[in-house]
């Protein structure tokens, strides 16, 4: 290409040569460079050229690789947020001895952020030392790692990296396999409470909430360091149990429903990790905690009105599935439950479907007003049942399903609490379902889960 008889091609060889993967990387940039400097004006491509002439290049003779890296450091402190992981390597690579093993547990950070490592690496120093911004989070990492020395700090930030991969996975087998690595076989080994755990983690995921990571394993570092996995343990593990549930519960009520900014308990967060780090009570610094998010807690009336404007078929099906779930469950001893929740829908789907009372497309001959028409995605319409059920309904109308639930498919949901207190309740009702009845369920299902379902433990 730097020869002035270049004609612009890119052949596969050049000589005995291959050249097939350095034109694959090259001809796109070339391309696009050719396509910007063909489309300016005279006048443009002057500036351009007068530019490119003006333009030094120096040449820094080095006599290290350490050197060289604390060169890069220097010239890119001031660089962006995206250069924080690179500098912090460097930073690493240049004060560890050995960088065979700085380099294989960079792999394993990287790959467990799953192209998340900027936010990884924030979550990281909150978990350890509080609140920080951004622009001064390469700096608190660097501080941090002296303050720790930098062979710790990296064990630390990969320990943080299997916990922040470990939120993000659907595993129940990898949540007992985390907690057995941690000593905690007194958890791992007892479903009713790991179970708890995980669907709390689950149920964060389905929200889309993430602030949690930091306060979690702040929240577990403190755990072990008061010797929680011992044997006199029963009531830290049943505050461990507790704080996850309490997160569940506040979030889905103030971000999944109410919708509320997710930064509302950020400094919170970040000043019960702080706590955690220095206490030496678990079960009281988690209870401090719940107790101010008790306080930020949305209103009844906000929730009950947000309800079933976020919870209905049409917005959400993955979270019609996971309200019926916790409601069908309530009762039910911690660990026992049926699961109705899947968040992977395709597998929800295999065994389980949401059932509209009233049909989305009623049978030949049968009818309704467009007002009840437009009500059938609502909550109160709604009920989860197994997928083979849903197809024996069919569109049938609610009389007929209640006839049939009642009768020869009864044994189909003799362990589904919530269609049986539905039938109990609206059973009578179901000659006459119309948007009236399933506005009052609506009503009734937000308030039973605000004051008892998601009440904060």
């Amino acid at each position: 290409m730097s020869e002035k008889e270049w004609k612009g091609d890119f052949p596969a060889k050049i000589g005995n040569k291959g050249t097939r993967l350095q034109a694959r990387r090259v001809r796109p940039v070339y391309n696009l460079f050719a396509g910007k400097v063909g489309g300016m004006s005279a006048a443009e491509l002057d500036k351009f050229v007068t530019a490119i002439y003006r333009a030094y290049v120096f040449r820094i003779e080095i006599q290290s690789d350490i050197q060289a890296l604390g060169i890069f450091e220097r010239t890119n402190a001031r660089g962006a947020d995206l250069e924080v992981s690179d500098l912090l390597k460097n930073y690493l690579f240049s004060v560890i001895e050995d960088p065979d093993e700085i380099e294989y547990a960079w792999e394993q950070i990287t790959k467990n952020a799953s192209g998340l490592l900027l936010k990884m690496l924030k979550y990281f120093y909150v978990s350890k030392k509080g609140h920080v911004v951004k622009s001064e989070l390469y700096k608190k990492l660097r501080g941090y790692a002296k303050e720790t020395s930098p062979r710790a700090f990296t064990d630390q930030l990969l320990a943080f990296s299997h916990y922040f991969r470990l939120v993000q996975s659907q595993d129940f087998d990898a949540l007992k396999g985390y907690f057995t690595s941690l000593g905690c076989e007194r958890i791992a080994g007892h479903d009713d409470r790991t179970k708890p755990i995980y669907s709390a983690i689950e149920a964060l995921r389905e929200f889309g909430i993430t602030q949690h990571i930091p306060l979690t394993f702040a929240a577990l570092d403190c755990f072990l360091k008061n010797k929680g996995q011992e044997e006199s343990s029963g009531n830290a593990i049943k505050s461990l149990v507790r704080l996850f549930t309490a997160l569940e519960r506040y979030h889905f009520i103030n971000n999944a429903i109410v919708e509320r900014v997710g930064n509302e308990v950020e400094k919170l967060y970040a000043d019960t990790c702080e706590e955690f780090s220095q206490s030496t009570d678990f079960g009281e610094t988690s209870k401090k905690l719940v107790t101010e998010l008790l306080k930020k807690k949305a209103t009844e009336s906000e929730f009950v009105a947000n309800f079933p404007k976020k919870v209905n078929y049409q917005s959400s099906a993955s979270l019609v599935a996971y309200v019926f779930d916790r409601i069908n469950n309530a009762e039910a001893p911690i660990g026992a439950g049926i699961q109705l929740y899947d968040p992977d829908e395709r597998v929800f789907r295999r065994t389980h479907s949401i059932e509209h009372w009233l049909p989305r497309k009623p049978r030949s001959g049968e009818s309704y007003d467009q007002k009840t028409g437009e009500s059938v995605d609502e909550v109160g319409n709604l009920l989860v049942i197994p997928q083979k059920t849903n197809g024996l309904l069919d569109n049938h109308s609610p009389a007929v399903k209640r006839e049939m639930l009642e009768g020869e498919l009864n044994t189909h949901i003799k362990h589904l609490k919530h269609v049986e207190d539905f039938l109990a309740t609206y059973g009578p009702v179901a000659g006459h379902w119309n948007t009236e009845e399933i506005a009052k369920r609506s009503q009734e299902l937000a308030v039973l889960s605000y004051k008892k379902i998601w009440a904060l433990p």
